[in-house]
């Protein structure tokens, strides 16, 4: 009995070839879904398709333009971050907060305390925290507080 098989070529990856190969969209917050799981991907790459490759032993490598990629499994969804969106009318809204709250009201001292604490340690939160001032605006005014 005499062995038929061939030698691997050289430079051949053969976990590479004997795989289930996937294709992939890339995400803006350039993560990958497949099969329900997400893969951060810590490489910079340009593309917007990666290919996932199942290998036999059980582990997954991410590929683009046929070059390994560096990526990690996600313990859990990314949170999309939703940018607020500018409208009129929410800048009438705190036009008016500026004059009935900050002028009028006996609680201006509070009203411009948390405008310019919100705006110099946490920016991102400055319309929530416009919005919370009017919510109490409207609770104080219905309940007569």
């Amino acid at each position: 009995d005499q062995d038929m098989h061939r030698p691997v070529p050289a430079g051949m990856d053969l976990d590479s070839v004997l795989c289930l190969k996937t294709e992939r969209g890339v995400r803006n917050d350039f993560t990958v879904l497949h099969e329900g799981e997400f893969y951060q991907i810590l490489d910079k790459t340009v593309g917007k398709k990666v290919v996932v490759e199942e290998r036999t032993d059980g582990k997954k490598c991410l590929r683009w333009q046929g070059c390994r990629i560096a990526f990690k499994k996600l313990p859990e969804p990314p949170v999309k971050v939703q940018k607020p969106r500018f409208s009129f009318s929410r800048l009438a809204a705190f036009a008016s907060s500026i004059v009935v709250l900050g002028l009028w009201s006996k609680e201006r001292f509070q009203y411009w305390g948390l405008v310019f604490w919100t705006l110099f340690k946490r920016p991102r939160l400055f319309p929530t925290a416009i919005t919370m001032t009017i919510y109490g605006y409207h609770f104080r005014k219905v309940f007569h507080c």
